[in-house]
């Protein structure tokens, strides 16, 4: 009788192991009936011509294999993440793609061969969600963002840019009748219309209309819209010189912020050159290093701190003890410069004197403003001298 039960019971887990691995084998037949399919779409009725896998080819040791959701959990891990590393290399960063879960990524793969015509085009309802996701995401995949030639704000009639969008969300795909366009709702980031499922009236702040007109109103904004502003929220990415200079003259905050930042433009050189400025030092390295390397460039959360004035009570935390530390160092005033124009050797000035230094723009040789009128750059005229004397010379030296 023992032996019997043993038996039964050795049966009944072969049994239990075989199911396990059917239904593992019929979730790969399922894979590649959708990729096998030309047309991108769902086909339940269609079969696998190819063998079903056996236990010896299985990726891992049947022994292993636990219950049924353990078997759905590996199959949908491994396929995430060759879904995530295609995505990626595809131009579409891992911080864009995480914008969707696992499942969504995963469907979405399944969809990305079908070209993007059929986006445009097509009138069917088979569009899913998550092709029309990926299809918007292709479009950012150069930089994630807009560029900056694009940041102007453009306005339209709603008839008009739903026509463009051929009656369908932007986000999804869903297409409607005309007599309940009513129903869509607009983004002002992207500048289309989305369904009630693709925007639920979320708010944020519009990069283009703070560069442009400095309005910090936050706008109705679609959900794909929103998690790309959260995410480029502290992200450096838009450059006020390039893209609109007039803004330092219109912002007198923004203005301040320029001259603070130029100024630490110039005395990190200083501080990272001196050995007795290492307490600076270490304040300059905990810092994020765009705010002196590079004096036009704001990230949103910037701008925000800006309006507030944060920023610039900030950014004289920074300036103040650097300015103290050179008045006060030996080896930093060595490093100053003496007007060629006036010659005053006792007024020694540095490039971080906004109000009373120039620089020239080809050698960096700093002068005072009221000198450098109307005058060239002595060390630049000298250099040139020192270049027809040098090539003078060569010239004897060949005819000799």
């Amino acid at each position: 009788m023992v032996e019997e039960e043993n038996e039964s019971d050795e049966e009944i887990r072969v049994l239990k192991q075989r199911i396990r691995i059917r239904k593992k084998e019929r979730q790969r037949e399922k894979l590649k009936n959708f990729v096998l399919l030309s047309d991108g779409r769902t086909d339940t009725t269609s079969q696998s011509a190819s063998p079903p896998v056996s236990s010896q080819s299985s990726d891992f040791d049947v022994s292993s294999i636990g219950s049924e959701d353990e078997v759905e959990d590996l199959e949908l891990t491994a396929h995430t993440e060759s879904n995530l590393s295609s995505m990626n290399e595809n131009g579409l960063s891992l911080s864009m793609a995480s914008l969707y879960s696992d499942a969504d990524i995963l469907k979405g793969q399944l969809h990305h061969k079908e070209p993007e015509k059929k986006f445009q085009d097509s009138d069917s309802n088979s569009l899913s969600a998550e092709s029309v996701a990926l299809s918007l995401l292709r479009k950012f995949s150069e930089k994630h963002i807009p560029k900056a030639s694009r940041l102007r704000i453009k306005c339209g009639s709603k008839k008009d840019i739903m026509e463009k969008q051929k009656y369908r969300c932007a986000g999804c795909g869903m297409k409607i009748e005309k007599s309940y366009i009513n129903r869509f709702r607009y983004c002002n980031y992207f500048g289309k219309y989305f369904c009630q499922c693709c925007h639920s009236n979320g708010t944020a702040y519009i990069p283009g209309r703070i560069i442009w007109k400095w309005d910090f109103t936050k706008y109705y904004v679609s959900k794909f819209a929103w998690g790309l502003l959260d995410q480029m929220h502290l992200e450096p990415l838009f450059n006020v010189e390039d893209v609109n200079s007039n803004l330092y003259r219109k912002v007198r905050l923004l203005e301040q912020s320029r001259m603070l930042r130029t100024q630490l433009f110039y005395l990190k050189n200083f501080m990272n050159a001196c050995r007795k400025a290492e307490n600076i030092q270490d304040i300059l390295k905990k810092e994020n290093q765009y705010i002196s390397h590079e004096p036009h460039l704001y990230s949103l959360n910037d701008f925000v701190q800006v309006k507030s004035g944060d920023f610039v009570k900030y950014l004289r935390q920074l300036v103040n003890p650097c300015i103290e530390h050179v008045k006060q160092c030996i080896l930093c005033q060595a490093k100053g410069f003496i007007c060629e124009i006036c010659r005053k050797d006792k007024d020694i000035i540095f490039p971080f004197q906004l109000e009373k230094v120039v620089l020239c723009q080809v050698c960096g040789c700093c002068f005072h403003k009221k000198c450098y009128k109307n005058v060239k750059c002595p060390k630049c005229e000298r250099i040139a001298k020192r270049k027809i004397l040098l090539r003078h010379e060569d010239e004897e030296e060949f005819f000799a």
